[in-house]
C-alpha cells in the first residue's frame, strides 16, 4: 500500500514538473524563433552590403583608375573570402538553430499530448484505462487458477484414465502458453512503455538550452 502511494505521488510530481517545464519551453521557443528570424535578416543585410562592396571593387579593378596606391585587388580578394566564409558559417548557425526549433516543436507537441493523457491517469492502477493491463492480467490469472485447480483434482484422483491424461497434457501446454502471454504483456507493454518514458525523459533534458531562464528579448 505504501509503495503504491509513493508511486502515485512520484508519477504526479513528475507529470506536474513536466507540465511546468513545457510552459517554460514554449516561452523559450518564442525567444529562439525571434532570434533565428533576426539572424536571418541580419545575414541578408550584411551579405547584401558585402556584395555591393565587392561589385564596386571589381569595377575599380577592371578600370584604369588609380586609387592613391590602395591595394584594391587585395581588398577585393579579402571581401570575397569574407563573403564566402561568413555566408557558410552563418548558414550553419541558422541551420543549427532551426534544427533545434524543429526538435523542440515536436517535443512540445508530445508534451501537450502527454498533458491530456495525464488527466486520465489512474494512480490506483498505474496505467491508462485504454491499456486495460489490469483486466488482461486478471483474465490470465483466472484461467491459470482454473487450470491449477484442475491439476489439484487430478492429483487427488491418483490414477488417471486415458481421456483425463490427454486433458491434463492439454492443460499443461495451455498453462505454458498463458505464462508466455503474461510475460509478453509485461515485456511488450509495461516494460516497453517504461523504457519509452525513460527515453522521453532523457530527450526532454537534452534540450537544456530551452529550459534556461528566458531573458527579456527585444526584436
Amino acid at each position: 500500500m505504501l509503495n503504491n502511494m509513493l508511486l502515485s505521488k512520484g508519477v504526479k510530481m513528475y507529470s506536474n514538473y513536466i507540465r511546468s517545464k513545457s510552459v517554460q519551453l514554449e516561452l523559450s521557443m518564442g525567444y529562439m524563433t525571434r532570434m533565428c528570424s533576426d539572424t536571418k535578416s541580419w545575414r541578408e543585410q550584411l551579405f547584401s552590403s558585402l556584395g555591393l562592396q565587392t561589385t564596386m571593387l571589381k569595377i575599380l579593378v577592371n578600370s584604369n583608375l588609380k586609387c592613391n596606391g590602395a591595394d584594391i585587388a587585395g581588398r577585393l580578394s579579402m571581401l570575397q573570402t569574407l563573403h564566402q566564409t561568413g555566408n557558410r558559417e552563418c548558414s550553419q548557425i541558422v541551420t543549427q538553430i532551426q534544427n533545434k526549433l524543429d526538435k523542440a516543436t515536436s517535443l512540445l507537441q508530445d508534451l501537450k499530448i502527454a498533458q491530456s493523457i495525464d488527466d486520465t491517469w489512474d494512480p490506483n492502477l498505474g496505467c491508462l484505462p485504454s491499456d486495460r493491463c489490469i483486466e488482461k492480467m486478471e483474465l490470465l490469472l483466472q484461467r491459470m487458477l482454473k487450470i491449477m485447480n484442475s491439476f489439484r483434482e487430478d492429483r487427488s484422483k491418483g490414477q488417471l484414465n486415458n481421456n483425463d491424461e490427454q486433458i491434463h497434457r492439454f492443460d499443461k501446454n495451455k498453462m505454458k502458453e498463458l505464462c508466455l502471454v503474461a510475460q509478453t504483456l509485461v515485456d511488450d507493454d509495461c516494460t516497453r512503455k517504461a523504457n519509452l518514458l525513460f527515453n522521453a525523459f532523457k530527450q526532454f533534458y537534452s534540450f537544456s538550452i530551452f529550459l534556461m531562464p528566458v531573458k527579456q528579448y527585444k526584436s
